[in-house]
């Protein structure tokens, strides 16, 4: 109000500039701090995938899903490295940028930056929805066509070498059959411990930032019926940046997840 007051002379804006600045004061620093955190998680999410998915890949080839095996680290492995790689080096400095220019669309109302925003916010979006969407239909396309080949594949083992063995074909094609069940068990053990050890990384800091997601989503319906429009509108471009964090974690543990899902449920599982 006193800023307001002050400015009915001027020429500058400055209520809009005056409560622009005061909010990207107030939630710059939790943005900032929410974006190390995300940063965090994704980095060891990373690594750890890079430590889970060859053993989940040698268990399951062990198992007899040779095929599905490979074709699906081929999968995880390469849209988990473009998700994170593009983290690091667009997506997030786009999210600095779509604050940056929120702050100034609403301390500068005749900028005109607000298509130059909105377009920032729609690459980010559809470059996740995108990534994830291709990568759940490589994977559902994987065990589809290379299940049917692993059993044959299994199966064609089988009879050589009851057939290669004239006396004791039949008892190495059910020691071969101990062999593979005990690789299943291994799979299967180390998929249960990933998925909890991906929940363990995941979860605390998708938690994290969902609160914070929640609380500038409420500060921002309570600031529609108190604050200046632009002032409130700003409040929701926060909370939009606030959502696109949320949706790298959620997106980079999903992924991860579902890859040690489909190694638990490749052919011969």
């Amino acid at each position: 109000a006193a800023a307001g007051h002050a400015g009915q002379t001027g020429t500058l804006p400055v209520l809009p500039m005056t409560g622009a600045l005061a909010i990207a004061a107030i939630f710059t620093g939790g943005m900032r701090s929410m974006t190390s955190l995300a940063q965090t998680a994704l980095d060891d999410l990373d690594a750890y995938a890079k430590l889970l998915l060859p053993v989940m890949c040698g268990a399951a080839a062990a198992s007899g899903a040779v095929t599905s095996a490979g074709a699906v680290y081929m999968g995880a492995s390469l849209f988990f490295s473009v998700l994170t790689s593009a983290v690091r080096a667009v997506l997030l400095p786009l999210v600095y940028v779509f604050i940056a220019l929120a702050t100034i669309e609403c301390a500068l109302p005749d900028s005109g930056l607000g298509g130059a925003r909105k377009l920032l916010g729609w690459c980010v979006s559809v470059f996740l929805k995108g990534i994830a969407s291709v990568f759940t239909a490589y994977i559902s396309l994987t065990g589809l066509l290379s299940g049917s080949s692993d059993e044959a594949a299994l199966s064609a083992a089988k009879s050589a070498l009851s057939a290669a063995l004239p006396v004791v074909g039949s008892i190495a094609a059910d020691a071969s059959e101990a062999v593979l069940q005990s690789a299943r068990f291994l799979r299967a053990t180390a998929g249960t411990f990933g998925i909890l050890a991906v929940c363990a990384l995941a979860l605390v800091p998708f938690l994290r930032i969902t609160v914070c997601f929640l609380t500038m989503k409420l500060a921002a319906a309570v600031a529609e019926m108190t604050a200046e429009k632009a002032h409130a509108a700003l409040l929701g471009h926060f909370s939009a940046a606030m959502g696109y964090l949320l949706a790298m974690v959620g997106c980079a543990g999903l992924m991860l997840l579902l890859s040690v899902c489909c190694f638990m449920k490749v052919a011969a599982g």
